[in-house]
């Protein structure tokens, strides 16, 4: 028989003993004597007790983490939306050329600081295991042609053509969850428009499968850019992780569009 006891010390102090007993039976198979050793595990019990607290404390930090990540991009948005319209309104009223280029650069700065706002939102809901994914009929040529659309004046004013190359083959029609298929596509699009200097941006759907009601579509998106170093390529899904900090540097980003985009996918 083993077992682990607890006894305690003058002074009140826990003392664990792992206690080992081995019965010694004699000839009639009546026990007459017992073997006990004991190791006394105090240190390995005071281990243990050190690391359920330590546990119980990290998920307790993240848990505030994540709930004042919530509560602050929430927060953050409002003003951020607000600086947006008004810079989309100033750009429809009579202004200079250079008045434009300044409400210009307001509204792209809004623009960048509301995409880091929504990253950080996302992040939280995966963490916490709050994204819901959503059923429902929509088309997937229209929603891949708005998505283009969505990114198309950014493209634009850096020269670069978006190419979409479809499947004929795709139904016209599928279900899913167009708004995080949105946001994964966008995100996909955005990083390919921003390290790429001249040249084009590809994104190309394929049918691999359809069977029994269900579609499995290959969406791929390619450019002309920088590229990325092939021992680089599981560093760039981490999260806050980019190529190499020369990238950050240059390009900025917080390093969380392409984790978002594997945890949703």
């Amino acid at each position: 028989m083993r077992s682990e006891v607890i006894y305690y010390s003058k002074q009140g102090n826990p003392i664990w003993l792992d206690m080992n007993i081995v019965p010694i039976f004699n000839e009639s198979s009546l026990c007459t004597h017992f073997v006990s050793v004991s190791r006394d595990i105090s240190k390995i019990k005071e281990n243990e007790a050190e690391l359920i607290r330590a546990k119980l404390e990290s998920e307790y930090a993240k848990k505030a983490e994540e709930h004042f990540l919530a509560v602050i991009s929430h927060e953050i948005r409002t003003p951020i939306n607000a600086v947006v319209g008004l810079a989309n309104l100033m750009l429809d009223t009579p202004t200079t050329k250079e008045q434009s280029e300044y409400i210009d650069s307001i509204k792209t700065s809004a623009d960048n600081l509301l995409a880091l706002v929504n990253d950080i939102l996302d992040l939280s809901k995966i963490e916490s295991g709050q994204i819901d994914f959503t059923q429902n009929k929509f088309e997937l040529e229209k929603l891949i042609k708005n998505s283009i659309n969505t990114l198309k004046f950014v493209a634009e004013n850096k020269g670069i053509r978006i190419n979409i190359v479809q499947d004929a083959n795709l139904p016209s029609y599928v279900v899913g969850d167009a708004v995080r298929l949105n946001q994964i596509i966008i995100n996909l699009l955005g990083n390919a428009i921003k390290f790429t200097k001249e040249g084009e941006v590809s994104i190309k759907t394929k049918l691999i499968l359809q069977h029994k009601g269900k579609i499995y579509i290959s969406i791929s998106v390619k450019d002309t850019g920088i590229g990325i170093d092939e021992e680089k390529l599981d560093t760039i899904f981490e999260k806050y992780k980019q190529a190499d900090q020369n990238v950050t540097m240059r390009y900025g980003g917080s390093g969380l569009g392409l984790y978002i985009v594997k945890q949703l996918v």
